[in-house]
């Protein structure tokens, strides 16, 4: 997965950079890129020249307010891809959202990097049967900034880091403490990222391994 992020990261740097076009190609389909917000949205793939902004509700769709996706599509969509069992318009949606989260989000709030991780497993719930949030933006949005309104900070840094302390202390109880709202962007993000280190196995064991799981029951085990 990260080998396979990287390669879309590669790409959208390249579609930032003015240029012919704003366009990437990842795992054969084509992505776009919101030059002036950052943000990725998948393309047209009759249409792969030139620069081509999103239409408004595509900013909607993958940069707006009321986004909407699961945990449980995503593992879907991530499955898809890597075992290359179903069609891709299955998962270009779903992984482009994904790409703006785990990617470009944390451009502009570093600490949301490890948190989403973290989010992901706390969403994914501790199993066997998953048990994630019919919408999980209704838990990420808080924790974000809207891409949408970018360079605009929406909602406020404030907003965000109490947003984001809020999410570790309800998920690991005695995580944070009364200096945590006053700690640099940096100091902040560090904290957060020891948090992933130290959770990391439960990462695996609640997205990753789950992700493999369903690639082995469509391929019959010949994923490798």
């Amino acid at each position: 997965m990260f080998r396979s992020l990287d390669e879309a990261r590669a790409g959208w740097e390249a579609a930032l950079v003015n240029g012919a076009s704003n366009s990437f190609l990842w795992h054969g389909s084509l992505f776009r890129v919101d030059r002036a917000r950052g943000f990725v949205f998948a393309g047209d793939p009759g249409n792969p020249s030139g620069v081509v902004p999103p239409e408004e509700d595509e900013v909607d769709i993958y940069a707006g307010e009321y986004q909407l996706e699961d945990v449980g599509q995503l593992s879907r969509a991530w499955a898809s891809l890597l075992g290359g069992f179903q069609r891709r318009a299955v998962w270009e949606i779903s992984l482009a959202k994904f790409f703006n989260l785990a990617v470009v989000q944390p451009r502009v709030n570093p600490a949301f990097g490890p948190l989403f991780w973290l989010f992901l497993a706390d969403d994914s719930g501790p199993g066997p049967v998953w048990d994630w949030s019919e919408n999980m933006f209704h838990r990420v949005s808080p924790m974000i900034f809207q891409l949408s309104e970018h360079p605009d900070l929406v909602p406020s840094p404030a907003e965000v880091r109490q947003a984001q302390i809020a999410f570790l202390e309800s998920g690991w109880p005695g995580s944070t403490d009364a200096t945590c709202a006053g700690l640099s962007e940096e100091d902040w993000t560090r904290r957060c990222e020891a948090m992933r280190v130290e959770h990391q196995q439960m990462v695996d064991d609640r997205f990753f391994d789950r992700i493999l799981e369903r690639i082995d029951a469509e391929t019959g085990g010949a994923f490798d």
